[in-house]
């Protein structure tokens, strides 16, 4: 296994491109990988994203491959995310496929190209702890861009074996940087998107995945008043404020989703605050699993700052988080 190669997932965008070129500059031997998730459902990534995945490898002169993962892809993390909207819960796609597939069967691939190291576009960054052995995972410098919260499941071994080379980069230096490599992507328009919905009608796509399963059913409000209807709980969000297709003079948002009456509640926005949650499954990455009640600060989704907390192991091994403040 060569210390110097990497394999770069490539998925035809900007920032996998650059990626890829920076460690090329870097002296390092990199082979471009692509992940083909597509099958007998429309899936991502798209015949343009291959096309421009190829062809900047063509520039860099590295080799690249395709990595069939539709089956699986389909199976882990497509079925849950169609499952948890039906029960009620929000699902978090890339959560799911980084530790099992991009960082999971894409590791794997790397080691029968004898590569050392696989590196993605995250901004992210991956520090060794100076006073001992323990690798950090930190924020990206880009707190607007940060994707660290999408990789907080990750293994140890995992990130012992992963680059990421854009992490201390802004990323409004990042298109510029791909026209000094003279990338086609360079402006090329990134997608906000679920990835294997990309027109972002997540609905649609679960009615279409799973015919029936979107059932209507009424809205009410906390005194359990009726103010309208929905077409099926599917795609709905605790925390939603628009698209519920009714009006009643203020801003409401969804406080609660019961999946066993098809019901949504919907209130005012100090509905929405709470002071303490129960987190199952947690993943420790740079501490073992704590005794003690331990300070943290925690993000309860993608685009929350973040907020003071006190969490309390529990004995079946899931943690009570309780806030500050609400």
């Amino acid at each position: 296994m060569s210390d110097r190669r990497v394999v770069v997932a490539m998925s035809g965008g900007v920032d996998s491109s650059v990626a890829a070129a920076v460690l090329k500059a870097d002296g390092y031997d990199v082979v471009g990988m692509t992940m083909i998730f597509s099958g007998s459902t429309n899936l991502c990534c798209s015949r343009d994203d291959l096309r421009d995945a190829r062809h900047v490898a063509q520039l860099l002169n590295i080799p690249h491959y395709t990595l069939a993962v539709h089956e699986i892809f389909k199976k882990h993390v497509i079925d849950y995310f169609v499952s948890e909207y039906v029960k009620g819960r929000t699902p978090n796609p890339c959560a799911v496929c980084n530790p099992l597939i991009k960082f999971g069967d894409l590791l794997r691939k790397a080691d029968t190209l004898s590569a050392r190291y696989l590196a993605t576009g995250h901004y992210a960054v991956l520090t060794q702890e100076s006073s001992g052995p323990r690798l950090l995972l930190q924020r990206g410098r880009d707190r607007e861009k940060d994707q660290s919260y999408f990789l907080a499941r990750l293994s140890r071994e995992a990130l012992a074996r992963t680059l990421f080379p854009l992490g201390k980069i802004d990323k409004r230096k990042i298109r510029a940087m791909a026209e000094k490599y003279d990338l086609p992507v360079a402006r090329k328009q990134e997608s906000q998107e679920v990835c294997f919905i990309p027109d972002g009608d997540v609905a649609a796509f679960i009615e279409q995945y799973s015919p029936g399963v979107m059932k209507s059913g009424s809205i009410v409000d906390r005194q359990g008043q009726r103010l309208g209807s929905h077409p099926g709980i599917g795609g709905i969000t605790v925390g939603q404020r628009k698209g519920l297709g009714i009006a009643v003079g203020r801003p409401i948002y969804v406080t609660a989703i019961d999946p066993e009456s098809n019901t949504v509640t919907v209130g005012e926005e100090g509905d929405l605050y709470g002071s303490v949650f129960i987190a199952s499954d947690p993943h420790w990455i740079s501490i073992d699993p704590p005794a003690d009640p331990i300070r943290a600060w925690t993000h309860i989704r993608y685009r929350h700052p973040g907020a003071e907390s006190h969490r309390l192991p529990l004995t079946n091994g899931s943690v009570e988080v309780r806030f500050y403040a609400p």
